[in-house]
């Protein structure tokens, strides 16, 4: 759920540590400005049936140094281990120095079958990397298709 990284700073590069990675079903904001969160995958993220689309938000809290105006600070995406296409991608500034949290409220994730959603950033200047992950499990074929022939003989 939660993962330390820590990025070397380069002279034009700002410096950037994750705290927190929380994947959810929702987020929602309180009238006093706290977040809210439902639906917390404290384990594996276990679906009904497969193929099936979800609704998954991510609620993540970094320290950070501002880029300069117009850039983009830094870039999210979602995957499966060992494909290539991200699920969801998005790309957001950081203007202030300091704690940021982050909201992503919604994003949706198509899940063909078990396996581990990653959760990657990448920083100006750099690769992709790894920051967090989250294991999805869908029911076995052979024992859903064992158990939906009960009681039609």
């Amino acid at each position: 759920m939660s993962m330390g990284s820590t990025e070397a700073p380069g002279a034009d590069l700002p410096a950037f540590r994750l705290m927190n990675a929380v994947f959810c079903e929702d987020i929602r904001r309180e009238d006093n400005g706290k977040d809210m969160l439902l639906g917390v995958y404290s384990g594996d993220i276990v679906v009904a049936r497969c193929p099936t689309r979800v609704g998954m938000s991510l609620w993540l809290q970094y320290v950070s140094a501002p880029v300069r105006a117009g850039e983009t600070g830094i870039h999210l995406r979602l995957r499966f281990d060992g494909h290539d296409e991200p699920v969801s991608q998005i790309g957001l500034p950081f203007m202030e120095e300091g704690e940021t949290t982050l909201a992503l409220r919604g994003m949706p994730v198509a899940i063909d079958g078990s396996g581990v959603l990653l959760l990657e950033h990448r920083l100006p200047g750099q690769d992709w990397t790894e920051i967090a992950c989250k294991r999805v499990t869908c029911p076995d074929p052979a024992t859903e298709a064992s158990s939906g022939d009960t009681g039609n003989s």
